[in-house]
């Protein structure tokens, strides 16, 4: 019974699920930027000054919870936060209801009801004031949640699982994976914790990673912008 629900999940999470970009996307050039797990009092506006410098676009992933105790712990931030998002044409998606970790049965079988995705989703644009239309399994969790995010009118985003730049790995190695990243790509960053050391690494990453992007002739932008085009 086990495996034949584990294979009915993976055969929705190939067939509901996003890696990469349409044939257009690639045709000129996009690479998408997402960010996971925010969002964050200090992180989050750094990311977004990176992005301002570069004039591209991103989409952000976020925790709801997190998004509802950054609105009460840093109401300023939080609704600069936002006022940027809009301005600038950034994207918020679902990441999670929560920051729960999964278990070994949740990883293949799916850790939240389609009921308490339905109601993060409803949380999450009462916050934002925006459509949230995408959504991206809390630790790329196979499982029913894929299932759950279609019936609810969002698209799931995997995005490139090789192209996972994480807050706590080395600055040199994870530039390059962020440069490897081929048109039509969507890359898995995340802004939204720290390492041991209380700090994120993709601060020190993005820009170099961006400039690299670009001298490619690449053109990063929103998770929407490569799924349209």
């Amino acid at each position: 019974m086990i495996k034949s629900k584990r294979r009915i999940y993976l055969r929705e999470w190939i067939r509901y699920s996003k890696f990469a970009g349409t044939e257009g996307a690639r045709e000129d050039k996009l690479v998408a930027l997402s960010f996971d797990d925010g969002p964050h009092p200090d992180n989050t506006p750094r990311v977004i000054e990176i992005l301002k410098e570069n004039r591209i676009r991103a989409t952000f992933f976020w925790i709801v919870e997190n998004a509802i105790n950054l609105s009460y712990s840093h109401p300023i931030i939080f609704k600069k936060i936002l006022s940027e998002i809009k301005n600038n044409g950034y994207e918020v998606g679902l990441h999670a209801p929560n920051d729960l970790k999964p278990t070994i049965y949740s990883r293949f079988f799916g850790h939240f009801t389609k009921q308490e995705l339905g109601e993060a989703k409803k949380k999450l644009e009462t916050l934002t004031k925006t459509d949230v239309n995408l959504y991206r399994p809390h630790y790329l969790q196979l499982g029913s949640g894929i299932i759950h995010a279609n019936q609810l009118g969002m698209t799931t985003v995997l995005g490139n699982l090789l192209k996972v730049v994480r807050p706590d790995g080395q600055i040199r190695s994870q530039v390059k994976t962020l440069s490897q990243a081929g048109a039509g790509n969507i890359i898995i960053l995340h802004d939204g914790q720290n390492n041991q050391q209380g700090k994120n690494r993709i601060l020190d990453v993005l820009p170099e990673g961006v400039r690299l992007l670009k001298n490619k002739g690449l053109k990063p932008t929103s998770v929407s912008k490569v799924l349209e085009n």
